[in-house]
């Protein structure tokens, strides 16, 4: 069977997750499984893990609880690991600099909780399958109503990044410079590649 935990994947790395998160300041996490959140073969531009956790509320508590999060980390080879390098670790600055600023900008959440990761270029997410949803296929793609709701979500996700950068203007430049919308990204070319197959 082949073993899908990291090395760094560890019940004291899941306790520091949760530590930092209200609700959970004296959790002590047991036990947890590891299963693949995504099939291999959709190549995807990173290792999402669905992580089961049983965890106790404190050390002294014998009652068990589940959580179960999306632990989503680098790719260990290959040319995509390449190309998602060169984007220096961008999804994490987004879900861990970016995203509280605009909770308190927002009625009700379009994207999935984030939580602490002790190690900044992994990203720890809710598993938003517990709640009902369920991932698309990405060759099939999606129907219009779901297609409709996703265009609300990013043009509110637009809209509250704008009022994060008039409240902070020297937030932008903490993010560093563009690393790919430019003509001279040494990545251009293969999005564009990318970008075009799609359209087929």
């Amino acid at each position: 069977m082949e073993e899908l935990a990291p090395g760094w994947l560890t019940t004291e790395f899941l306790t520091q997750c949760l530590h930092n998160e209200d609700g959970y300041p004296n959790v002590e996490v047991t036990q947890f499984s590891v299963f693949r959140a995504a099939p291999i073969e959709e190549n995807r531009a990173s290792c999402p893990l669905r992580v089961k956790i049983k965890y106790k509320d404190n050390k002294t508590s014998d009652h068990l609880q589940h959580l179960s999060l999306i632990i989503k980390s680098e790719l260990k080879e290959g040319s995509v690991k390449e190309f998602v390098d060169s984007f220096e670790c961008c999804e994490s600055v987004f879900y861990q600099h970016f995203l509280p600023k605009t909770v308190p900008l927002l009625e009700t959440s379009v994207f999935a909780k984030s939580f602490f990761s002790p190690k900044f270029s992994i990203v720890a997410l809710e598993d938003l399958k517990e709640n009902g949803f369920v991932m698309a296929n990405k060759y099939k793609g999606l129907d219009f109503e779901h297609c409709r709701l996703f265009m609300s979500a990013i043009a509110t996700l637009h809209a509250v990044s704008y009022a994060v950068i008039k409240e902070d203007p020297k937030f932008i430049e903490s993010l560093g410079k563009e690393k790919l919308y430019t003509n001279d990204s040494p990545i251009q070319c293969a999005y564009k590649l990318m970008i075009l197959s799609g359209m087929r």
